[in-house]
């Protein structure tokens, strides 16, 4: 199963993310011990739990009030060990533009990570292809109550390199949408779809190995490992 750690970022913290409702995203503590900080936090989940797959959503970019791209610049040259995908929310290709130029000569030395266009933020499917170079992208699909529109496209999606399932309302752990991973599984390969959303127990990761499903999504599930290893040994948490 190929595990990608999820980080959101809001005026530079690590937050703890909860059905969607951002306004209500506070500072991430486990165990009341403060780990905020990005590099702390991926450091101790590098080191005790073996991931190296790492999302992050910028949460501040997402909403188009600011953006942390200078934080994100300085995580990708520290962890060039390891791979990340980027939710900027990116909905033009200007946007996907602005990053490739401020990123400059230097940020080239980098090539460990891809960006995400949401579904959540373009109008429509004309939008979404405006994008060139799809196969080097990554499709999320927002499950915000709008999904249906993109569902019924779905198998356009496949030029893509991947594409997420966001089930934005399950965020916190709170139960996997099976009936709809069911459904969707028919139309995408489960091979090219990471599951995003609601999965809180080993067995939910197990069931959906079974379905065919071999990437995941999750923050509240990585938590409480950290919280219950305590100074335990680091565990091979991927296999």
């Amino acid at each position: 199963m190929n595990i990608f750690a999820a980080i959101d970022i809001k005026n530079g913290n690590v937050i703890k993310a909860f059905a969607g409702i951002r306004s209500n995203y506070t500072p991430l503590l486990i165990n009341k011990k403060d780990f905020s900080d990005p590099f702390c936090l991926i450091k101790t989940i590098k080191r005790t739990l073996n991931i190296k797959k790492f999302y992050i959503a910028d949460l501040d970019s997402i909403n188009g009030s600011k953006n942390n791209w200078f934080l994100l610049k300085r995580i990708l040259f520290s962890f060039k060990d390891l791979e990340f995908i980027l939710d900027l929310g990116i909905n033009h290709p200007q946007k996907l533009l602005s990053f490739k130029n401020f990123k400059k000569k230097e940020f080239s030395l980098v090539d460990n990570y891809i960006f995400i266009i949401c579904t959540e933020l373009l109008p429509n499917i004309k939008n979404l292809m405006k994008f060139r170079n799809k196969k080097n992208l990554i499709l999320s699909i927002d499950f915000n109550g709008f999904e249906n529109q993109w569902i019924k496209r779905i198998k356009n999606f496949s030029v893509f390199k991947q594409v997420i399932l966001m089930f934005i309302k399950n965020v916190g752990g709170r139960g996997v949408n099976w009936r709809i991973l069911k459904k969707i599984k028919k139309d995408l390969s489960p091979k090219k779809t990471i599951v995003a959303g609601g999965i809180k127990y080993n067995g939910d990761v197990r069931i959906l190995s079974l379905l065919g499903y071999n990437s995941i999504i999750i923050s509240s599930f990585i938590h409480k490992k950290l919280a219950s290893m305590g100074e335990k040994p680091p565990i091979d948490f991927t296999s």
